[in-house]
């Protein structure tokens, strides 16, 4: 397809976008990092946050976790540990998964809990800064 390219997105356990684009922005360890149509090959550490990507017109979004991103012949393929797009989230769910988090950061626990409860809340966020986005 002219001035496109394929971008799919992994899941562990589901493909969540296979779609051809016009142009795709990343979230990289030091910062956005945008692709277009012929674009050289590389490989990158994807960074928990948004990804923003152009079909036509449209802008659209989904959030992802940590995860690695190949560029080669014209096809970006990003494997992360969870992805979601805007349609799937429930922003109550997310509000509420923000609070319990929030929650259990103020009690004295083992690290290895401060942690979780630390990411849960990053994903809380994000999902809510991705729904505010398209809302």
């Amino acid at each position: 397809m002219e001035n496109k390219i394929h971008l799919i997105i992994n899941g562990i356990d589901m493909v969540t976008l296979d779609t051809y684009v016009n142009y795709v922005l990343l979230p990289l360890e030091d910062g956005e990092y945008g692709v277009l149509a012929g674009h050289a090959p590389m490989v990158a550490l994807i960074t928990e946050g948004i990804i923003k990507y152009r079909i036509d017109d449209t802008e659209d979004y989904l959030t992802v976790s940590d995860g690695i991103a190949s560029i080669m012949d014209n096809t970006i393929t990003i494997l992360v540990r969870s992805a979601e797009l805007v349609e799937q989230i429930d922003y109550e769910r997310a509000k509420d998964a923000e609070a319990r988090a929030r929650r259990m950061l103020q009690l004295k626990q083992e690290e290895h809990d401060h942690k979780r409860y630390e990411a849960a809340l990053r994903r809380s966020l994000q999902r809510q800064k991705l729904y505010k986005l398209k809302h």
